[in-house]
């Protein structure tokens, strides 16, 4: 911000270059005006030129002093001719000069927009990137309700089976403690009842055992266990499964301007240390590909933007991303 300021306020004196620029439009209506003119007399001096070098060519080396003289004249022709040719083209220093002013003056407005609109960008930038930041904020809340929503659905569920399954072992308390323990190791099927008539106590554990089967009340306390356990086994299968929360995707609030054509944004890679990004390419410990090593700036962009701020893990490097807004028409 600051240097855009220092640019804006820098003073220019516009009466200096006006008259520069005047005294240079004079000299250039002058030159224009008699333009058949200058080219012609453009042309005679190349040819001038022309034949003083083909007399250069034709000499031979001297072999006495008017030899010699002979070619101090080509010498003194050829750049008294040389002479002429730079007094004649003095127009070009003009051009040149009035060419460097404008090319000045340009950039001097130019940057003056420039900065306008990096002033203006950075606003914009600033005011996105919060927006996608409030956005992230309140996917990330409605989601996180809908999670301990469905979390607290599911504990409703599993509580309510948990409720049936303790209905189901009711019948147990109508259960003398031996014939509770009886039907504790029938139920499951691991003991015959003759095995877990004799477990218990009973005399005559083959009659007794299969009399206890054929009671209404211990094949009715068998198949409430077996109830109760098929309710906490369905129970455990709802509780390892993943929850099913439709989730929410909240956009930025941020709208396109009327002449704009919305953002583009891309990434490059910087480096910030050079000595220390060659060190770690050389390493190999990152796995910074060697083709870096040139610090190839279009390589170097091109792994930024498939990588974006995964590039600031490689020493001497740094992401930059660049947002732009497309300006129609």
């Amino acid at each position: 911000m600051r240097e855009a300021d220092e640019v804006i306020d820098a003073p220019i004196d516009p009466n200096d270059e006006q008259s520069l620029v005047s005294a240079d439009t004079k000299k250039l209506g002058s030159f224009m005006g008699g333009l058949v003119k200058f080219f012609g007399t453009a042309t005679e001096l190349e040819t001038k030129a022309k034949g003083v070098l083909a007399r250069a060519k034709s000499l031979k080396p001297p072999v006495d002093a008017d030899s010699d003289a002979e070619v101090q004249k080509v010498i003194r022709d050829s750049k008294l001719t040389r002479t002429a040719i730079n007094e004649h083209w003095t127009i070009a220093s003009v051009v040149h000069g009035l060419h460097r002013r404008l090319t000045a003056a340009r950039e001097r407005a130019g940057t003056l927009a420039d900065n306008a609109a990096n002033i203006a960008q950075q606003l914009h930038n600033n005011y996105v990137e919060d927006a996608k930041r409030k956005a992230r904020e309140e996917e990330a809340r409605i989601n996180r309700e809908r999670e301990q929503a469905a979390a607290a659905e599911r504990q409703r569920e599993l509580d309510e089976i948990e409720r049936l399954a303790l209905l189901a072992e009711v019948d147990m308390e109508n259960l003398s403690e031996r014939e509770q323990r009886f039907v504790d190791l029938v139920w499951q099927g691991f003991n015959t009842p003759a095995t877990a008539a004799r477990t218990v106590g009973y005399q005559k554990p083959e009659q007794q055992g299969a009399r206890l089967m054929e009671s209404m009340k211990i094949k009715s306390a068998i198949a409430s266990k077996q109830e109760a356990e098929r309710l906490r086994k369905q129970a455990s299968a709802i509780a390892e499964k993943p929850l099913e929360v439709r989730r929410s995707t909240v956009a930025a609030d941020v709208t396109k301007a009327q002449g704009t054509g919305g953002d583009t944004t891309r990434w490059s890679g910087e480096v910030i240390d050079e000595r220390v990004f060659i060190e770690a390419v050389i390493g190999g410990k990152h796995g910074i590909p060697a083709d870096c090593l040139q610090i190839n700036q279009a390589k170097l962009t091109e792994y930024a933007v498939s990588m974006h701020e995964l590039i600031d893990r490689w020493p001497g490097v740094r992401a930059k991303k660049t947002t732009t807004t497309r300006v129609t028409r």
